[in-house]
């Protein structure tokens, strides 16, 4: 039965996940870290007391934080942010790059594989420009390009989103002061390993020393490395990305100014 609630890494889509989940692995051990790729099986496991889950020192996946707060409560939470125009570039070539895998995986004309939503945004992505995405008013994209990372934070559904008016905002501030660190991605290289490890240690967790390290990513435009894709940045593009993601824009530069040890800013 556990007695200490796991820590919980609010993991974010394009912002770090995969190095930073790479570093705690290293900090604490692969086998005490439980990596949620799947929230329907994470949620069916937590009732299971010898399930994994249940016995993982620290938990990531991408989660609301409304549903951190339900299956792990008391649980210590830190989530890392990242500029909405880099994370929404990197968005689109990452449902590109999976639309190329997915379909090479079901071959012609099948269509069997993958969740229709997912196939959807992977295939739009597929056949038009960064430009397309960003201004789409499908809300199987607008999940994606509209103040991601603050309604994920403020733990509201997208349904839920578009009835708060302003105060989404206001309520994803009020978590992030919560929670026990929060850092951006331009920042991680010097914050996460001690800020990680300092808090497995008050945990009870036994640590290894470990640098954290990531592929070198350049900070605008990437599309050179990236054949065959069409990277519009035009000023409407950029204009309609502002207009939509004044949240996420607004979260993310308090973010940078917090104490990233303490949450406060």
């Amino acid at each position: 039965m556990r007695t200490t609630p796991p820590i919980v890494f609010l993991h974010l889509f394009k912002c770090g996940g995969t190095s930073i989940i790479d570093a705690m692995g290293r900090i604490v051990g692969m086998e005490r870290l439980y990596h949620a790729k799947n929230l329907e099986r994470l949620r069916a496991e937590l009732a299971d007391p010898d399930a994994p889950v249940n016995k993982a020192a620290v938990v990531a996946g991408h989660m609301r934080s409304d549903q951190i707060a339900e299956w792990f409560a008391g649980a210590p939470v830190f989530t890392v942010l990242r500029d909405p125009v880099d994370r929404m570039i990197s968005q689109y070539f990452h449902f590109r790059r999976e639309g190329a895998r997915l379909a090479e995986d079901r071959g012609p004309g099948d269509r069997t594989r993958g969740k229709p939503a997912h196939l959807f945004r992977c295939q739009f992505c597929q056949e038009n420009s960064f430009g397309a995405f960003v201004a789409a008013s499908d809300r199987r994209l607008t999940a994606y390009t509209r103040n991601y990372m603050t309604r994920r934070i403020a733990g509201l559904t997208g349904r839920q989103s578009r009835q708060t008016g302003g105060s989404m905002l206001q309520a994803a501030l009020a978590i992030l002061e919560r929670l026990a660190f929060v850092t951006t991605t331009d920042r991680i290289d010097e914050d996460f390993p001690g800020l990680f490890k300092a808090l497995a240690e008050r945990q009870g967790c036994d640590t290894r020393a470990a640098r954290f390290s990531r592929p070198v990513r350049r900070r605008r435009n990437v599309s050179h490395n990236r054949p065959g894709a069409a990277l519009d940045l035009s000023a409407e593009t950029l204009k309609t990305l502002i207009a939509n993601n004044r949240d996420d824009l607004a979260l993310h530069a308090a973010a940078r100014w917090f104490d990233p040890g303490s949450g406060d800013s």
